[in-house]
């Protein structure tokens, strides 16, 4: 039951400030009691007595709570040193705390002050009607665990509680040295029982046991859930303290199914409290909210650095009641969704934005026993760059979540944007031996002259190492660029040459692409759209017929650097049949021909054929589909030296940057038989 409403201020105090000397004589409402202050920082360990400072200025101690006080103050995290400073004051009823808020924000020791509002749970509660888990096949789980089950991962339910009893949350329960549960800061003690059902209901959708023949199974089915119980007295004061004690205690993630009554911008202590989170490496998740409205309203929700969930129906359509727009992130199934039932062994089903949100913080969950140390930013890309595209009435966000997706995402050596903005079909890149991208523009460049941007990998595709014009005029479509493994960029125009032949120009990586090393015609016809070009290692130029062959099969046709492109080192048929604009060609450091097939390919992936250079292009070393989804005209590929393949999204990436995926040779999804013939790439 919600005890009497409390009436507190709350206060962050200046550096070497005493909340001792802030504090207004007299203020309206007040009469002669003295202020009940509460540092907000005290370990939740314990009840919480607040210290009195009287009204009058002659019978104050001299700031025996300045906020530097303590030895360790010096040694805190700038997010932890803003806790520290903070304190709640209680107020008396009839006291016009408007007015004394307005007196201390004006005070030049006062950061801010703000009224300690009570939150509300996102929920809206519904008849259980619905017996199927939809949200967690719509979201694809079951293809996700067999990458990760979200092991020993910690999520706090930052909530009414959890029914720890319920048979299908005891195994997964966290708890602490002493046994615990968590703790209860609504009342201040250490049992975080569920007293209302929501806190048991959102645990069950991240972490309910799986393969125990009971009952549901959560997102995250071997994760281990903290009670953080906030309600009924969800003050901003209890949140603040309630998130800093999950993070202290081992959370990484922390699922937040509540918010604000009313419009709410700002919030400042508890959007302190998630900036100390994140300092301390854990993520929150933060449902959208049920009010039909602009998330940027509701703090804090409407925070950069938290995952904001809006909720869908079985459909992808917007839940009526959803919030949306930015700063909402995804979305994911928020109605009729089957849950625990606190204080029984049954079930029921629920819906609101409070149900949406811990189908992402299970997997987060799921993501962070992948990779452990991934950040905020890195998490939250990931799961951004896996969702579903769905065509709501209202934007919420980048899509609805896919699990699988997300865990794929996980596995890629990098994903990046870079500092090139979309590119598109008058960019061609070319990877250099040291992994630096080669963006050549083709066409448009305002300078007549083909240029050469360089993304440096060493800064991760951050920067550029060189950007220069060439003397090539503007190009275009017929003309294709390669990078020799001495970084000279070789251009091949491959029609409407004038001599009846495929012409070879190497511009020399000595004059920074100023001059040319080589002009020449080849030994192979003018060729066109069917044909594609790769380098070999010793610079023998590999001409790949696509199409319209007359054998009915992908044709490769060597021409060798030894003569100066004026003869064929090797003409055959290959293992693969005739291809087209879908397939993309790379070679591997031992000449195996790599064809990338990036749409089109009925299994819903990017696929990777290797045809063998030892059996002469005759036969495959491997077949598989990669943890990329299919791909199209707005992706390039490359192959780097050790063979990772790198996938360069050109547009359409919603970031507006070219943006880099490379994807780790032992990680490619392929066929047990093929491990070990991959890994010898």
């Amino acid at each position: 039951m919600l005890k009497k409403q409390q009436r507190r201020v709350i206060v962050r105090m200046k550096e070497s400030s005493a909340i001792e000397n802030a504090l207004p004589v007299s203020p309206a409402g007040f009469g002669e009691s003295p202020y009940k202050c509460t540092p907000l920082h005290v370990d939740a360990n314990g009840t919480q007595e607040p210290y009195e400072i009287p009204q009058k200025i002659e019978d104050r101690p001299q700031a025996i709570q300045s906020v530097t006080y303590g030895e360790d103050y010096g040694t805190m995290s700038e997010e932890a040193k803003c806790l520290r400073r903070t304190y709640t004051i209680e107020a008396p009823d009839g006291a016009d705390l408007e007015t004394l808020i307005a007196e201390m924000n004006g005070n030049a020791e006062v950061e801010y002050a703000q009224i300690d509002e009570l939150n509300e749970i996102l929920m809206i509660p519904n008849d259980p009607s619905f017996n199927d888990l939809w949200g967690l096949k719509k979201i694809n789980c079951e293809p996700a665990w067999e990458i990760s089950e979200g092991e020993d991962v910690v999520v706090a339910v930052v909530d009414t509680g959890v029914d720890y009893n319920h048979p299908d949350m005891r195994d997964n329960m966290w708890t602490s040295a002493d046994g615990k549960f968590g703790f209860d800061f609504s009342d201040n003690d250490d049992n975080p029982m569920d007293y209302h059902g929501h806190g048991s209901h959102v645990a069950g959708t991240i972490a309910a046991v799986g393969n125990n023949q009971t009952g549901v199974i959560g997102v995250a089915p071997k994760a281990k859930i903290m009670a953080i119980k906030i309600f009924p007295n969800a003050f901003d004061s209890v949140i603040a303290r309630a998130l800093r004690w999950a993070v202290d205690n081992g959370a990484k993630v922390l699922n937040n199914s509540w918010g604000p009554r009313n419009r709410r911008p700002h919030n400042r202590v508890v959007e302190d409290a998630i900036n100390y989170v994140n300092s301390k490496g854990g993520i929150c998740i933060f449902a959208a909210g049920n009010s039909n409205d602009d998330t940027q309203f509701y703090s804090p929700a409407n925070m950069t650095n938290v995952i904001t969930v809006g909720a869908t129906d079985k459909n992808d359509r917007r839940a009526g009641f959803s919030n949306w727009v930015a700063p909402v992130d995804v979305s994911a199934p928020g109605v009729d969704i089957l849950s625990l039932e606190f204080k029984t062994s049954n079930y029921v089903s629920k819906r609101g934005t409070s149900m949406a949100c811990p189908h992402v913080a299970g997997l987060v969950a799921l993501a962070l026993k992948i990779k452990p140390e991934a950040t905020f930013e890195e998490i939250q890309r990931r799961i951004n760059n896996g969702v579903d595209l769905i065509q709501p009435d209202q934007v919420l966000g980048r899509g609805r979540i896919n699990a699988l997706h997300t865990l794929q995402n996980m596995l890629f050596k990098l994903q990046t944007g870079t500092v090139l903005q979309e590119t598109g079909d008058n960019f061609e890149f070319a990877l250099a031996p040291n992994r630096d991208i080669f963006a050549i523009k083709k066409r448009g460049t305002g300078t007549n002259s083909t240029e050469v941007h360089v993304l440096s990998a060493a800064q991760n595709y951050q920067a550029f190492s060189l950007q220069t014009g060439t003397p090539l005029y503007e190009s275009g479509s017929n003309f294709q660029f390669l990078l020799a493994p001495n970084r000279d960029l070789f251009v091949i125009k491959k029609d409407r040459t004038g001599s009846n032949s495929t012409e070879i120009h190497i511009l020399s990586a000595n004059s920074k692409y100023r001059r040319y090393s080589l002009h020449t015609s080849t030994a192979l016809h003018e060729t066109g759209d069917d044909f594609d070009f790769v380098l070999a290692p010793n610079r023998d130029l590999v001409a790949i017929k696509k199409r319209n062959t007359g054998s009915n099969t992908t044709e490769v046709h060597i021409l060798s650097a030894a003569t100066k492109y004026r003869s064929f080192a090797l003409h055959t048929s290959t293992g693969l049949e005739e291809t087209g604009d879908n397939f993309e060609f790379a070679m591997a450091p031992n000449r195996d021909l790599i064809a990338i097939k990036k749409n089109s390919t009925g299994t819903g992936s990017t696929e990777f054929h290797v045809l063998s250079a030892a059996h002469n292009y005759r036969s495959f070393s491997v077949q598989t589909g990669t943890i990329l989804h299919e791909t199209g005209d707005n992706f390039t590929f490359a192959f780097a030296p050790e063979s990772d393949l790198v996938a360069i999204k050109k547009n359409n990436t919603g970031t507006n940057s070219t943006e880099v995926h490379i994807l780790q040779v032992n990680k490619y999804k392929v066929p047990a038989t093929s491990e070990a013939v991959l890994a010898k790439l």
